[in-house]
């Protein structure tokens, strides 16, 4: 039994110095609880599971949610990665276009990149 009961629940009916309950005036004290202190005692700890429960339920929703979001921004990371490839396709130069002095200006045609940014596939 937890010692919470002797007058934490109810004060009010203990008075100072004395493990009397004024409510039903029976001695109270350590192991034998009265009887309306121990009723006391119950209705908290009923209250506490109740909130720990609630308590509980809004978690596992909230978690529930984070997965759903988890698989959703998986997924948006997914196509973005898929469109990033196609653009990096879209602007590397193609093998008659490449040149091995490093300086020439390689010219990329805006509207494959434009294509691969739309998803399209024949970029």
């Amino acid at each position: 039994m937890s010692e919470q009961w002797m007058g934490l629940h109810n004060p009010e009916r203990h008075r100072p110095g004395v493990g009397a309950c004024s409510v039903c005036e029976t001695l109270c004290w350590g192991p034998q609880p009265c009887w309306c202190c121990l009723a006391a005692e119950v209705e908290a700890l009923r209250a506490q599971v109740q909130a720990d429960e609630e308590a509980e339920r809004s978690l596992r929703e909230r978690y529930n949610d984070l997965l759903v979001d988890h698989g959703k921004l998986t997924a948006q990371v997914q196509a973005l990665r898929a469109q990033v490839q196609r653009v990096r396709e879209a602007i590397t130069p193609g093998e008659d276009e490449a040149c091995d002095c490093g300086k020439c200006i390689v010219l990329i045609d805006t509207q494959d990149i434009l294509r691969a940014l739309d998803g399209d596939t024949d970029a």
